[in-house]
């Protein structure tokens, strides 16, 4: 079972769509969890293009995946607001 930090190590090599730096320098990744073999994490940004956050949904539960060598899943962030807002 994967720790939180090799978690977030492998949420490392998740770009953001268009740009060169990952999803962790930016600051994006919280509350990373490994718990009964599931990992589960929030990915919080803001962008003006939809598609970003189905990119990263797919990129990120990928990483988890392979880190967790388990089920993965970007959790939603009660109370996210507005339509730029998104947590995954």
């Amino acid at each position: 079972m994967a720790t939180p930090q090799e978690v977030i190590d492998a949420l490392k090599k998740v770009k953001f769509p268009g740009l060169s730096r990952d999803i962790v320098s930016f600051g994006f990744v919280h509350d990373v969890k490994v718990q009964d073999g599931v990992v589960s994490f929030v990915i919080r940004f803001q962008t003006e293009n939809p598609n970003v956050g189905n990119q990263l949904v797919r990129d990120s539960e990928a990483a988890g995946h392979r880190a967790g060598k388990a089920s993965a899943r970007p959790r939603d962030r009660p109370g996210a607001t507005g339509p730029r807002t998104n947590a995954i």
